[in-house]
């Protein structure tokens, strides 16, 4: 059975996770300034982080400082990690309106995919 047409004829909302439907700006950034901290570099404040983070990310990293000769991708990578998955479990929550948003598309009999 397709799923219901919700605004403008869409029947799939597909929702990005972090920063999205979880609030993790503020760790996000936490985590970034104590990498960078830990090599000399320069802190981020949220505008700076928000302006210069995208993707991929591994260009994202070299905006904010890290060399990848001297700090490959795949290491900053797994540091972060290590760092963020106990601390979002425990410190991050949903963004503001997340909740009804996803009851509204539910309710409107839109299928939601979180990637």
């Amino acid at each position: 059975m397709e799923p219901a047409s919700g605004p403008g004829g869409f029947r799939y909302v597909i929702w990005d996770f972090n920063g999205t439907l979880l609030d993790d700006v503020a760790l996000c950034i936490d985590i970034l300034n104590r990498m960078l901290h830990r090599r000399g570099l320069a802190a981020v404040g949220t505008e700076q982080y928000l302006t210069l983070f995208g993707c991929p990310v591994a260009d994202a990293y070299q905006r904010f400082g890290f060399d990848p000769d001297r700090y490959p991708f795949d290491r900053l990578a797994k540091e972060y990690m290590e760092e963020y998955l106990p601390a979002s479990l425990r410190d991050a929550g949903l963004r503001k309106g997340v909740n009804a948003a996803l009851a509204r598309f539910s309710k409107a009999g839109m299928r939601q995919v979180v990637l």
